[in-house]
């Protein structure tokens, strides 16, 4: 197998049972999916025997779905070529996981299982004219490293967990010899939530945007090492007019290249860890004055180590209840100096709430300062 760079082949896998590209070569590979939920795993064995330096692969029957494994962990192959330029409506489950491809076009009613062009060279997802009827799968484009351009397109109704997740790929020592976990992402634009999503999960946009985000590993152990970064300056993540989004979850744009964010005034929940180390997050403002805000519940260090956060505007008519606490606050470890504007009919009661009350004299009445809002 070490000589083969190129393969033509008529079907995927055996055609049949056994329809993905690693069974040809010997390797045996099944979808383990927790009972409980949560995220499968792909069971690869005797890995040894897939091609390690196939680049191109061929397949010239015709197909409009593209069964789960099918090309999963054929590491080198940056070109897949399947059928006549058929319109695929179906991306199974780990289909091109771990490949090299760099290209794949989403067009008309189209389905993207978990993890199916997760880890791969993608440069660009774009959803502009694809039907996203039955929604996209876990970690669909989670850990891309190439990735430059998203385009989420107007019918996704929920983005699910770890769809762009970006996570320390690298650990690397700067120059006093401290060991760091780096982030880099590409993405250096606006990306546009659709009006048609109802939530954002947990991880989407984790990771997205910053140039470089050092981390230090093992910090207990290296007390003088020091969370730094650089981000791409265009990044931003915006909601579309008429955005009815009600749920963020946990950890949904930690780590992420963000300076500012207005969100929707329909958000009721933001989860735990939502902007932790969101170290470039100046503002953050919930609903307008007009509309006013229906947040009810901000879970604990939702902007945990927010070095530069200035300001969050809260427009809702109530204290949202903080949520999963131990000893831990909303703002744990972010900039000190942190002002949150709120109604002034409810700034006592926010300077008494758990969660807030750290806070003290920086809960103030809103109309005393510029909004925040969209970057």
């Amino acid at each position: 197998m070490s000589a083969l760079t190129s393969l033509v082949t008529p079907v995927i896998g055996d055609g049949g049972d056994n329809a993905y590209m690693g069974y040809v070569f010997g390797s045996y590979m099944s979808i383990d999916t927790p009972s409980t939920g949560g995220y499968s795993s792909l069971i690869v064995s005797t890995t040894g025997n897939l091609p390690r330096n196939l680049t191109t692969l061929t397949v010239t029957g015709t197909y409009t779905e593209i069964p789960d494994m099918a090309f999963a962990r054929l590491e080198n192959v940056t070109s897949i070529t399947v059928g006549e330029g058929e319109n695929i409506t179906s991306f199974g489950a780990f289909s091109y996981y771990f490949t090299s491809v760099t290209q794949q076009s989403f067009a008309g009613t189209v389905s993207v299982g978990e993890s199916a062009f997760r880890g791969t060279d993608l440069t660009s997802v774009d959803l502009s004219v694809a039907n996203i009827t039955d929604g996209a799968g876990l970690a669909c484009f989670a850990e891309l490293g190439s990735l430059a351009y998203i385009d989420l397109g107007s019918t996704l109704t929920a983005i699910p967990n770890a769809m762009f997740y970006n996570g320390a790929a690298s650990e690397y020592s700067d120059e006093d010899g401290y060991s760091y976990s780096v982030r880099r992402s590409a993405v250096d634009q606006t990306i546009t939530i659709p009006a048609t999503v109802a939530s954002i999960g947990s991880e989407a946009f984790s990771g997205v945007g910053v140039a470089e985000l050092w981390e230090p590993a093992s910090p207990e152990q290296q007390p003088d090492a020091y969370l730094h970064g650089t981000r791409n300056e265009n990044f931003a993540i915006v909601f579309a007019e008429g955005c009815a989004v009600t749920e963020i979850r946990f950890s949904a744009f930690a780590f992420s290249g963000i300076t500012s964010m207005a969100i929707p005034s329909t958000v009721t929940t933001l989860g735990q860890t939502a902007f932790e180390t969101c170290i470039f997050l100046e503002s953050v403002t919930f609903g307008t004055e007009e509309d006013g805000s229906a947040l009810t519940r901000v879970d604990a260090l939702a902007f945990e180590n927010c070095t530069a956060l200035a300001s969050v505007t809260l427009w809702c008519g109530q204290v949202p209840a903080m949520a999963l606490s131990s000893d831990a606050t909303i703002f744990e470890g972010a900039n000190e100096d942190v002002i949150v504007y709120v109604r002034a009919a409810l700034v006592d009661a926010f300077r008494a709430a758990e969660g807030w009350s750290t806070l003290g004299e920086n809960i103030r009445a809103a109309g005393t300062q510029t909004a925040g809002g969209n970057q």
